[in-house]
């Protein structure tokens, strides 16, 4: 259904066009007041010449919106379109243009541009000919001489006071304009430093409020925070309309600062910068000046900054240390942010005629904020972190604002403008109702079906996610044809819609869902693609975007290839052809929470106008290209390495009595090929603890659950003897056996880490039959701490392994009401010279159990799953100064350090376990040779 979002483009009328073939003998060739003169000698072979005018309001954007020329500049004429693009002549040709009389006034208006589109981007370079164009005022005809072809663009300027000349009109269109943002940072005066400092930070808005460039340890605001430098709140507004710039424009910057202090060693209040585009798009432009602080004891860093460009941008900005609102936003991280300040005044129960004025208005949050200062500001910043929009609805409300504000803003009713204006009206509120039917879809189905309609907007109204008033003024926009309606309607719904896009796009918790997805490790692959994701959107070009989106999906293809080399070759062929649609198909299994299904389909429909995007690539530079850049860096956060793709750690607590689990985020060692997560929790009760722990573990396109295993039996009463006497300790597992009390019959659970070893027992008990059921459990842990104590474990999975292993210093992998094989000799260890040194550690940590002697460190680790590597532990309030290991006395166990045996007959056997079948894959490089006790399960039978 892509062609719903791009049929504005198709219904395009044709300008007039005709064609003819020039000989070396000259000839001339007219369509519609506009006439090419070749003198004889222009061309020494025949060429085929094409003449065609194009209707004005498809440059609107690239010569006047894009800029912010709409109140100064409209066309006088159609675009000149001479083809074949960059054909020369050998002597100069004559091209006559009759212009609209009634928006020309004088000569001195006019602004005559010539373009040669570049043969890769297909975007015009323009230059100025307004010099050599002679003009009739009486015939309202203008002539200019060129000596190549493509495109001639005549504008005149509306007002004489317009700043607009024809010099500044050329940098503009030469030079992208952007906006951007200011950010000020303060540096107290510490001891290496002999004053405050004051840091000015300019960032093109767009890489600012990507959160993924903002937060990277390259961007110019980290470098300075981890410098020691606070971001300051700050209020920014507009003293002039246009809020562009353009790279290489002056820009005068004034600073004006509180009382207490002043800048240090005869510094300049105003100074001049030059714009480099290409730093305010990646890092930042950064600004440092010294500051002198006053004598006061109580210092307030206040004060406003003013930023005054040549080309008519006039921005002001005020700053202040103590600003309590400003800073509960910083804390809170909503800074400069968009928020559903609908629904917190509901929250806040705020009188019926604010909350209608939050809705009614156009501004961003802190706009409103200031309306609502009177009442409860501090639990509104609490609750705005509740109700923040995600970045893709902000790039949406941004895009409608804009508009909004172009059309608002309109001194006059050029028909090429409101013609474009209508345009641009249907294509982007099209693109941003499909999207929010994407977004509103939480299951795989909703995704798939989100676009296959015609009337996005109805399907939105249907689900109660816009009001009734917005879908069918919607509906009549799309189906008019009067430029003026469709923009005077746009203005009179878009408040509502864009508090219906704050509703649909709230931020929320991503689950996160193991798709088995291996990501892209390499670190200076990632950044390499990062810096050329801004660069694309900096130069505004498309085809340099599409090219890095199907980078990251062909490293995605071959990381997931499984080394399967006839489909490698494949993957090479759909990375060479830029053939995005199959890379997104092989990948599809692995787009599957529902975050990562909305951005499958979101890429899907970019892959399907990529004809029309090759076509025509200029039609697509302004609001899709802005979308297109936010789809591609989510595809790059999701293309990052994430462990948790693969493997995620689950720690239960049946009996629910434990209120607050806290747990790091999963670690991955990838030259040991080892999963770990860190859990810690406070023991509320006296009683006795027991956990539950599993890891879901996606391999080979499957989703496994690893933990222990049980068997229940029932055996009639005349059979009980045979598990009483029955020489159960030589299998490592442990039992718990129930009577009946009607029947009497005995129930016998077999639990186990292994499922051989409950196989084993059964067959032995003379028990075993394919009747009986050997199931996948969770692995159970038993703490018995007293009751406040500090309980602290570690899970590890080793890819491919098949098992759990964990790290604790007070559980044990002991079932609560189960039996274990009784020990011939219990096992102490202690170390009496340093009680703190000595840990409690699990049977099942490591490769098996371990103990490091710390006592010359006098540090807290315990060996980990490599003798080569010491893993800190945290410290505990549990300190035991002796273990006794008394559970699992038959398994082979390896110990590490040194230890001291009691007892009178002690006897400790030190041996290599023997290997096991491999329940899944073959270890990876990084494994150790040594077994987990709880390593070695089999595939089910």
């Amino acid at each position: 259904m892509h062609c719903i979002l791009f049929c504005f483009l198709a219904e395009d009328c044709k300008g007039a066009a005709a064609s003819k073939i020039v000989t070396s003998n000259g000839t001339s060739l007219s369509v519609k007041g506009v006439t090419l003169i070749f003198p004889p000698g222009a061309v020494k072979d025949p060429v085929t010449i094409q003449l065609t005018l194009d209707e004005p309001y498809k440059y609107c954007y690239r010569l006047i919106a894009r800029c912010g020329l709409q109140n100064d500049v409209i066309f006088v004429a159609p675009i000149v379109n001479c083809q074949p693009n960059g054909q020369k002549f050998e002597n100069y040709i004559t091209v006559k243009v009759t212009l609209n009389g009634k928006r020309v006034k004088s000569h001195g208006d006019l602004l005559v541009l010539h373009g040669t589109r570049n043969s890769q981007s297909q975007k015009p370079n323009w230059e100025d000919i307004t010099d050599e164009t002679k003009f009739d005022f009486e015939t309202k005809e203008l002539k200019v001489k060129i000596n190549h072809f493509s495109l001639i663009a005549v504008l005149a300027r509306l007002y004489t006071h317009s700043w607009v000349c024809t010099k500044e009109f050329v940098t503009r269109l030469t030079s992208m304009s952007f906006n951007y943002e200011l950010s000020v940072l303060l540096k107290s005066n510490q001891q290496q430093c002999p004053s405050d400092e004051l840091a000015l930070v300019f960032m093109s808005q767009d890489t600012y409020q990507e959160q993924y460039y903002r937060d990277h340890d390259d961007c110019a605001l980290m470098r300075l925070k981890k410098d020691g430098f606070e971001e300051l709140p700050i209020d920014c507004r507009n003293l002039q309309e246009n809020n562009c710039i353009c790279n290489k424009e002056t820009l005068k910057i004034s600073i004006q600062l509180g009382e207490d202090y002043e800048l240090a060693n005869n510094q300049q209040k105003c100074f001049e910068v030059v714009v480099d585009s290409a730093a305010w798009w990646k890092a930042g432009h950064v600004i440092k000046l010294p500051l002198q602080a006053s004598d006061a004891n109580s210092k307030i860093f206040c004060g406003k900054i003013r930023v005054e460009g040549k080309c008519g941008h006039d921005r002001e900005s005020k700053f202040c240390q103590q600003d309590l609102c400003g800073y509960v936003r910083r804390v809170l991280a909503v800074k400069r942010a968009i928020f559903d300040v609908k629904s917190v005044a509901q929250k806040l129960e705020l009188p019926v005629e604010t909350q209608h004025q939050v809705t009614r208005t156009l501004g961003t949050s802190q706009t409103i904020t200031a309306n609502m200062k009177e009442s409860k500001h501090m639990v509104y910043f609490t609750l705005l972190y509740e109700f923040k929009v995600k970045e893709r609805g902000q790039m949406h409300i941004e895009h409608l604002r804009d508009l909004a504000f172009k059309i608002a803003g309109l001194r006059h009713q050029d028909s090429d403008l409101m013609k474009y204006f209508g345009r641009e009206v249907k294509m982007l509120c099209s693109a941003v109702l499909r999207d929010c039917c994407i977004e509103n879809a939480t299951s795989k189905g909703e995704v798939e079906s989100a676009t296959q309609t015609e009337n996005f907007a109805s399907v939105l109204v249907m689900k109660r996610r816009l009001p009734e008033s917005v879908g069918k003024m919607c509906t009549h926009m799309f189906s008019s044809q009067e430029d003026e309606f469709i923009t005077c309607s746009f203005l009179c719904i878009v408040s509502e819609f864009i508090q219906a896009i704050k509703e649909i796009f709230r931020e929320e918790k991503i689950q996160r869902t193991p798709s088995g997805l291996r990501g892209v490790t390499e670190e200076a692959t990632l950044q390499n693609v990062t810096s050329v994701i801004q660069g694309a959107a900096h130069d505004k070009n498309i085809f340099k975007l599409l090219n890095e989106v199907c980078y990251i999906l062909e490293i995605l293809c071959r990381n997931n290839n499984n080394d399967d080399r006839q489909e490698e070759s494949r993957i090479q062929r759909w990375g060479s052809g830029v053939m995005m649609g199959d890379m997104l198909e092989f990948l599809e299994r692995f787009f599957q929470s529902t975050e990562a299904r909305r951005l499958y389909k979101r890429l899907d429909l970019f892959s399907v106008s990529l004809r029309d995007i090759i076509k025509n690539p200029t039609d697509f530079e302004g609001s899709f290209l802005r979308d297109f850049h936010n789809v591609a860096v989510s595809l790059l956060k999701f293309a990052k390495f994430d462990p948790s793709h693969l493997v995620q750690f689950e720690l239960k607590d049946p009996a629910n009595s434990i209120n607050n689990q806290t747990r790091d985020d999963i670690k991955y060692d990838m030259s040991k090929e080892i999963y770990s997560q860190f859990f810690w929790m406070i023991k509320e009760s006296e009683e006795i603890l027991q956990l539950e722990a599993t890891a879901h573990v996606h391999i080979g396109g499957h989703l496994l659950t690893i933990g222990a295993f049980e068997a229940v039996i029932v055996l009639p009463e005349s059979r009980s003897e045979v598990v009483e006497n029955a020489p159960i300790t030589s299998f490592p597992v442990s039992f718990k056996s129930e009577t009946d009390g009607d029947s009497g019959n005995l129930q016998v659970t077999l639990y186990s880490t292994q499922k051989d070893d409950i196989s084993k027992a059964l067959e032995y008990l003379q028990i075993f039959s394919e009747q009986t059921e050997i199931k996948e459990t969770s692995l159970k842990l038993v703490n018995v701490a007293r009751a406040g104590t500090d309980v602290r474990l570690r899970l590890i999975h080793r890819w491919g392994s098949g098992t759990i292993e964990v790290e604790s210093n007070s559980f044990e992998p002991q079932p609560l009401g189960y039996s274990s094989p009784e020990s011939q000799q219990n096992l102490e260890i202690t170390d009496e010279s340093d009680q703190t040194a000595v840990r409690e550690s699990s049977l099942l940590s490591g490769t098996s159990e371990r103990f490091a002697d710390n006592h010359s460190s006098g540090s807290n680790f315990m060996t980990g799953s490599s003798s080569a590597e010491l893993i800190p532990f945290p410290p505990s309030t549990t300190m035991p100064t002796v273990i006794n290991v008394n559970n699992y006395f038959n398994h082979t166990v390896n110990m590490e350090g040194h230890v001291c045996v009691a007892g009178e007959n002690p006897s400790l056997n030190v041996q290599a376990p023997s290997s096991a079948v491999q329940r899944f894959l073959e270890a990876g490089p990084g494994a150790a040779t040594n077994r987990s006790i709880t390593e070695g399960a089999n595939e089910d039978s």
